[in-house]
């Protein structure tokens, strides 16, 4: 951050999620919750799941490619249930099966995900869905105004997920 003469801070855009860093992670998964709140992400993961599948020219052309699309949707959904849980006391909406076993020890559906995926694969998967949405010009209307925004949250919840437990 540098400032003029004038006292005008310039070059500072701090976004409170990522900036100041927190150095406790636990704060900053519950900061990303209350920015979005897990219904919210599972609605938005099913808009991009639609405009994915839909996109006939994108990374999931292949059969194999949208069978691993809707297994990692499946997977990812259960892991915003399972902060939910975590960091709001509150369910989400899952519509993909979270036992009562799960429901009371939320970490095993954290664990699960990182084995069932390494960090690289879990990036690129969201990055070929990025560009699935971003070059989705089907007849559904999408809104693209929060496309990076929401992009960004996925990421850092992901980087979490790996760096945290």
């Amino acid at each position: 951050m540098k400032s003029r003469n004038n006292g005008v801070e310039r070059f500072c855009k701090s976004y409170p999620i990522f900036c100041p860093p927190v150095k406790k992670r636990r704060l900053q998964i519950r900061r990303l919750f209350s920015f979005y709140h897990p219904v919210d992400f599972q609605k938005q993961i099913s808009r991009w799941l639609i405009y994915a599948l839909g996109n006939n020219q994108s990374a999931y052309d292949d059969g194999g490619a949208r069978e691993d699309l809707l297994d990692f949707i499946l997977d990812l959904d259960r892991l915003i249930e399972a902060y939910g849980q975590l960091f709001t006391k509150e369910a989400a909406s899952s519509k993909f099966p979270v036992t009562e076993r799960e429901k009371q020890d939320p970490m095993q559906i954290i664990h699960q995900f990182r084995k069932n995926y390494s960090y690289s694969y879990a990036q690129t998967e969201l990055l070929d869905l990025l560009e699935a949405v971003l070059s989705y010009n089907g007849y559904r209307k999408s809104y693209k105004g929060d496309i990076a925004l929401f992009y960004q949250h996925l990421v850092f919840m992901l980087q979490q997920t790996y760096t945290r437990f």
